[in-house]
């Protein structure tokens, strides 16, 4: 008996489903770069870093873990930092704890760290202005969305599934919203910007809020991607779900057996990397042919794919 359950075990481990689509067309590479380290906004290569649309030189180690216009943030260990204009440092800050993510805007730079507690620094006086810890949890994904800006207020993403509020020029917590509540794998996947709009997202959970309202989403969520008109979910049960302005959905497709891992917006365009080696070009319904099981870091500039040690070009 024992053996006839062994083997049906092996049975079903051999049955193991997985994406196997119809294929439109199979893409060559056109380089070989590794990504070396990536997070939702850069990737780092030997010697240079890639944000979207801009491209930065740097050291040897160093991983660019922020990026705006010519200002950059740099590490080598996450808990040490340096900030330069440029390629000129004009601050650097040691830390006891690693960063997971971090922003900065004018001399204020807001960090979050892995033991969830979230911090304000002045730059210029390197003077910690703010601190508050929450309860510590374990991170679903190292892909930490960034402390969002706006205006006075700084907007910080948790690991428990909240987001606080903070005014900057008084220090003081002004609102705090839940997501969610599980104990674990509950930390904000997404925190954006969009029109008037903030779109804040958990595994479980998408919201919208401005000033007069809030809108909301729930289902088994892996990545989100937000337009001017449209906000995406890509599931953890590989479906793709489109949303309109109020979050209500409008259309839903499925892609059996699918393992979304990346995302983004090229053209105008929705693209989705699969782990078993496919490029989904969503709004033209067609499915490209990269490599084998990727395993290794992937990023989306404005106009190149990079995957592991191999970079495709969008035509």
């Amino acid at each position: 008996m024992k053996n006839i359950v062994f083997l049906f075990a092996l049975l079903l481990i051999g049955c193991k489903q997985s994406f196997n689509p119809i294929v439109d067309d199979k893409i060559s590479s056109i380089g070989f770069l590794e990504v070396l380290y990536t997070d939702l906004q850069s990737a780092t290569f030997d010697g240079f870093a890639l944000t979207k649309n801009k491209k930065y030189n740097i050291e040897e180690d160093e991983k660019l873990i922020f990026a705006d216009g010519d200002l950059q943030v740099l590490t080598r260990d996450f808990k040490s930092i340096a900030i330069k204009d440029k390629n000129t440092t004009i601050s650097a800050f040691n830390f006891d704890t690693k960063i997971i993510s971090l922003s900065v805007k004018e001399d204020k730079l807001a960090v979050l760290f892995v033991d969830n507690s979230i911090t304000l620094y002045s730059i210029q006086n390197k003077k910690r202005l703010f601190k508050e810890s929450y309860k510590e949890a374990i991170s679903g994904t190292k892909d930490i969305p960034k402390p969002l800006f706006l205006g006075s207020i700084v907007i910080y993403p948790t690991l428990n599934g909240e987001i606080v509020f903070l005014d900057s020029r008084n220090r003081q917590i002004k609102n705090q919203i839940s997501l969610s509540n599980e104990d674990f794998f509950n930390n904000i996947i997404h925190l954006e910007l969009v029109n008037d709009k903030i779109i804040v997202a958990s595994r479980h959970k998408v919201i919208a809020l401005n000033q007069n309202y809030i809108s909301e989403y729930s289902d088994e969520v892996k990545k989100v991607i937000s337009t001017l008109n449209k906000t995406y979910i890509l599931t953890r049960d590989s479906r793709i779900v489109e949303l309109n302005d109020n979050l209500k959905k409008i259309y839903e497709k499925k892609y059996e057996f699918a393992n979304f891992i990346n995302a983004s917006m090229v053209n105008n365009k929705l693209y989705i990397l699969e782990k078993s080696g496919f490029l989904i070009d969503y709004d033209n319904n067609k499915t490209m042919k990269l490599f084998g099981e990727i395993e290794g870091k992937s990023f989306f500039s404005n106009d190149t794919l990079y995957v592991e040690d191999k970079s495709f070009l969008f035509k």
